[in-house]
């Protein structure tokens, strides 16, 4: 999939000595779980404890709410909807169509 090299293309602003979770993998955990309907801090963190699979991606287990904060504190919010715009032009049909769910 696409979208992980696109998370990769992201800056990550972070002290590169000081850092214990993976930037990738909490950029993609974190979308991951808004999908899912989370809504705050504390539900990312806690949606994380509760799902095993996240554990692959989180290798020095779930970062706390406050990691997750500060981290989407520090991104560069043009950079952040670039990713989100090329992802979605990538997920929109060949024909230029859109999806609806319902």
């Amino acid at each position: 999939m696409r979208l992980f090299e696109l998370i990769e293309d992201l800056p990550d602003p972070r002290m590169q000595g000081k850092v214990q979770h993976n930037f990738g993998a909490i950029v993609f955990v974190t979308m991951c779980v808004i999908l899912s309907g989370c809504e705050s801090w504390v539900d990312i963190a806690d949606y994380c404890e509760a799902k095993v699979a996240f554990s692959v991606c989180l290798s020095n287990g779930v970062p706390s709410e406050w990691t997750f904060r500060r981290v989407f504190t520090m991104i560069d919010p043009a950079a952040l909807e670039a990713l989100l715009r090329a992802h979605a032009a990538e997920t929109v049909l060949p024909n230029k169509q859109s999806v609806c769910i319902l």
